[in-house]
């Protein structure tokens, strides 16, 4: 990603340069994508870092090793599939009835806004913190196991659709997203 990156803000500096935007000053970055930083010292740019995850992602991080000593968590190795979509404005029409997600917190929290309940499929950073609640304490989801297979995701999809438990995690999220102010939208 440095490179395109790089690219990116070269382009954006030229352009400044003929009037046409403003100029980059500093940058602005997740603490997940390092290679920002790189970038900002090769342009000479100040960076701030942030990290977008829930409390209790930056608490678990905090103590992860102890956490993963006691068997609490394990790591898991898995393929990333990733794709941008205006996703609040996908998941907020009716006909949405689960979503597919990494468990990332924006994801969650738009989820959970649209009142929407969730397939998940965490891979790391804050995701498998935020799994674990949205399936075991809030229980607005279900995750697909680290071995995936067809017929495991089959079942889960039309649980989360048609089954009991899904109706249930359907109401919990309706729940959640009334007490979250979105009620109304």
């Amino acid at each position: 990603m440095f490179l395109p990156f790089y690219d990116l803000l070269v382009r954006l500096e030229d352009s400044s340069t003929k009037g046409l935007v403003p100029p980059v000053t500093c940058l602005v970055s997740d603490c997940a994508m390092s290679f920002t930083i790189q970038v900002a010292e090769e342009l000479s740019l100040p960076i701030v870092l942030f990290q977008p995850a829930s409390a209790c992602s930056l608490l678990s991080g905090l103590h992860f090793r102890a956490i993963f000593d006691k068997g609490l968590i394990q790591l898991k190795d898995r393929g990333l599939i990733a794709s941008w979509r205006p996703q609040e404005q996908v998941l907020n029409q009716t006909s949405i009835g689960g979503f597919l997600t990494h468990c990332g917190w924006n994801s969650t929290i738009e989820s959970i806004c649209a009142g929407v309940p969730m397939l998940c499929w965490p891979f790391y950073v804050d995701q498998p913190t935020n799994c674990i609640y949205i399936c075991n304490e809030w229980n607005i989801g279900v995750e697909i196991d680290t071995d995936v297979k067809r017929e495991e995701v089959e079942k889960l999809v039309n649980e989360l659709m048609v089954g009991e438990k899904g109706k249930k995690m359907r109401q919990k999220v309706t729940e959640l997203k009334k007490k979250a102010g979105q009620d109304t939208i």
